[in-house]
């Protein structure tokens, strides 16, 4: 039986795993914190619980299918629960409770004035051929599969008509809507990629489609309870864990993975599955073997492509129930175009940020004492690589008195007085805990018209027995796509040497 190594126990690599070992390989992963889940999360400040990464899942049915592969039911690990509404939007004296569904959304738009009904569906028909189009058959499999592009292209789906790429995510929005708000709502979403919307492809106009016409999902046992449910499974099925253990170096020898370098000890495996980014992982093989030209030559390629952007994220206790919030909370910025000219082109933070307030207690009540609520409240920040970093302590402070400012001033209310206990988490901290570089949300930025088509694939170039999954690779950020990254690689991993 062939052994495979996977590197890092996030999402992708756990996902990774479970395939690998139900293909028929031996499986040991490696992962330098304690516990898995990666990006997936989780604080404590005293009596409160906070998630620091996802708190929301979509795409549910991928759970579904990894726990079906294996012969399981995903509701007998952890249910989930879909959201409606979906989210509280605030403006000074205007807010708008978001429905968590097409039609419901577009009679809230149109019930505020902002876009007549009609419009509002029209659009999301546009992002709902887009998801057809490109979804399934895109982020279900790699661009590596055989067959691929010829079935691709035998359905007529990468015409640059059909998937949107001639124009910007913010040119189709602003050429649909006149509504400011209506803009910064759906303009969140690029934000949500670590993406610049006045770069972004419209292809991306899939993205609100999976919120609100797929849903978005609410984790019963709290959102831990994904990572430590597939990680349960993939001991069942006989993968090992060694956590607490960093991997020293991908060890390699005329293009071919001979294994890892764990402490002074190389360990042989016949293939490794990488679920860290692309940077490290090239990190990790420049430590295992000489590379060559072309492989330098690759690393300084990626680095010069356009990282995506990270945040900042406050962690308040708070001492009393703010009945007019929900689950979700976004505060919107009163200067939007300079927010973006603050995250991506002067690298800087915002000064009248956009802010996002997630209150798991609310459907959680173990996350905060009775009466008292748990506040995890993110700010877009740039991608920070160092070694002189843009979110020092002076800039913290600046902006966490921005983010009271632009909550007191669209809620109404004082909330300061309220904080007691909080923490902050930067890019770099981010960084240090899942390795991602300068805290980037998702690898690099999708600002290139095929974007979507371009990420680092699931194969790496150039390594014989080397795969890569993960956020920043094939086919994106986010929960459910990290898990279909996994999957992608323990298909490659098998279809290139079977495991017997």
């Amino acid at each position: 039986m062939k052994r495979v190594a996977v590197v890092g126990a996030g999402l992708g690599g756990l996902s990774a795993a479970i395939h690998l070992a139900l293909a028929g390989f031996a499986v040991d992963v490696f992962e330098q914190a304690a516990d898995p889940g990666g990006r997936v999360g989780q604080r404590r400040l005293g009596p409160f619980r906070f998630d620091t990464g996802p708190s929301l899942v979509t795409l549910p049915a991928v759970w579904d299918e990894l726990f079906a592969a294996a012969g399981r039911r995903c509701e007998d690990s952890f249910k989930l629960t879909r959201l409606d509404p979906v989210a509280e939007y605030f403006w000074p004296s205007v807010r708008l409770t978001a429905p968590g569904t097409p039609e419901g959304l577009a009679r809230a738009f149109a019930a505020k004035g902002w876009a007549p009904e009609t419009q509002s569906n029209a659009w999301f028909q546009h992002a709902q051929a887009l998801w057809h189009a490109a979804g399934p058959l895109f982020q279900r499999h790699s661009l590596q599969d055989r067959g691929f592009w010829n079935r691709a292209l035998a359905s007529a789906r990468l015409r640059g008509r059909r998937f949107d790429t001639g124009r910007t995510f913010e040119e189709a929005i602003g050429q649909r809507f006149e509504s400011p708000q209506v803009r910064q709502i759906f303009g969140r979403h690029a934000a949500s990629l670590g993406s610049d919307q006045r770069r972004l492809p419209a292809t991306f106009a899939l993205v609100p489609w999976t919120e609100f016409g797929l849903g978005v999902w609410t984790v019963n046992q709290g959102i831990q309870a994904v990572p430590r449910s597939m990680h349960r499974l993939a001991v069942e099925l006989g993968v090992k864990f060694r956590f607490s253990t960093p991997v020293k170096a991908i060890v390699h020898e005329r293009g071919r993975v001979k294994g890892l370098r764990i402490h002074r000890e190389l360990v042989p495996f016949d293939a490794v599955v990488s679920n860290v980014e692309t940077g490290p992982t090239y990190r990790l093989l420049a430590t295992g073997g000489e590379l060559g030209l072309r492989h330098r030559r690759g690393q300084e390629r990626g680095r010069r492509g356009e990282m995506s952007s990270s945040r900042v994220v406050f962690l308040w206790g708070i001492d009393t129930e703010f009945e007019e919030l929900g689950r979700h909370n976004v505060f919107f910025s009163a200067r939007p175009e300079d927010e973006l000219q603050s995250l991506f082109s002067d690298r800087r933070l915002p000064v009248d940020p956009t802010v996002s307030v997630t209150i798991t207690s609310k459907s959680s009540r173990g996350d905060a004492p009775p009466g008292q609520e748990n506040w995890m409240v993110t700010v877009n920040a740039p991608h920070d690589p160092g070694p002189e970093r843009i979110v020092d302590s002076w800039a913290v402070e600046r902006l966490q008195e921005a983010t009271l400012r632009r909550i007191e001033t669209n809620l109404g209310r004082v909330v300061r007085s309220h904080i007691v206990q909080d923490a902050v988490m930067t890019p770099a901290d981010f960084e240090a805990a899942t390795g991602a570089p300068g805290g980037s949300l998702g690898g690099f930025a999708s600002h290139r018209p095929l974007a979507a088509f371009d990420r680092p694939s699931n194969r790496m170039p150039g390594f014989r027995g080397l795969y890569l999954c993960g956020a920043g690779v094939h086919p994106g950020p986010g929960m459910a796509l990290s898990v279909l990254s996994g999957r992608n690689a323990a298909d490659l991993a098998a279809s290139d040497s079977p495991p017997h």
